[in-house]
């Protein structure tokens, strides 16, 4: 066998609404799962590195991964306070390691996430964003042995620090996001993220391959091969079941 990566899960939350909720909900679907790696849980007064949530949106996200990072793991997951775990997730980090960087695709074309602005600092063309998809940002795999991958992030996190693409309107009603009738509003870490990885050909898995929203996975559960997914999301107070993990 080989030697054992350092592992983590990483999650922060505002302490406002049900994300403290989430956040426990989380922790103890990890725990039910049988994940024996470290859980990093930080909010917004245990954590005060990061810049405000309506300063630069979502930059939280790369601060607690840096955080992590400059702890020694090798491999880091952030999964959003909305999902918990339904089953083992023994071999993830495995997959992880597979490609060194793992997300999966929001079910959208990246062209319609993204504000002019984003799109003018990181040069690139209205017409190339289409032609990319967003990935959906409550769930990115890192593997950190991975230089390539290293140096994507900290591309990533310095976008986050510098925090003008990171910023702009979640929707684009009157024209606030772009000019362009396509684009739907801009996605802040995704947007950034995407855009990258995009530059450098990385791979975006399809979507409802290793997590689903709750919805779907109760309409779908008995008509779909659902067996690979291992969290599934919704915002809110939903508690997790009495014993055990399946919905």
């Amino acid at each position: 066998m080989g030697i054992r990566m350092k592992t983590c899960i990483v999650n922060y939350i505002t302490t406002n609404a049900w994300h403290p909720h989430g956040q426990t909900r989380l922790k103890e679907s990890l725990i039910r799962a049988g994940y024996d790696g470290d859980i990093l849980l930080f909010d917004n007064k245990n954590f005060k590195s990061c810049p405000s949530h309506q300063k630069t949106p979502y930059a939280f996200k790369l601060y607690v991964i840096m955080e992590a990072l400059k702890r020694g793991y090798e491999q880091v997951l952030w999964v959003d306070a909305s999902f918990w775990a339904i089953r083992n997730f023994d071999g993830l980090f495995d997959k992880i390691k597979d490609r060194g960087f793992l997300v999966q695709d929001s079910g959208f074309p990246l062209g319609q996430w993204v504000s002019d602005n984003c799109a003018k600092i990181m040069e690139v063309t209205r017409d190339e964003l289409f032609n990319f998809r967003i990935f959906s940002g409550g769930f990115m795999g890192f593997d950190f042995t991975n230089e390539n991958i290293k140096k994507f992030f900290k591309e990533f996190y310095e976008y986050a620090k510098e925090g003008s693409c990171f910023r702009g309107a979640w929707q684009n009603r009157k024209n606030e996001v772009s000019i362009d009738k396509r684009v739907s509003g801009h996605r802040h870490d995704m947007s950034v993220g995407s855009i990258l990885m995009y530059k450098k050909g990385m791979y975006i898995y399809p979507n409802n391959v290793f997590f689903d929203y709750y919805a779907w996975h109760q309409k779908y559960k008995t008509e779909k091969d659902l067996s690979n997914i291992y969290f599934t999301c919704e915002g809110g107070t939903r508690e997790l079941p009495l014993k055990g993990l399946e919905l």
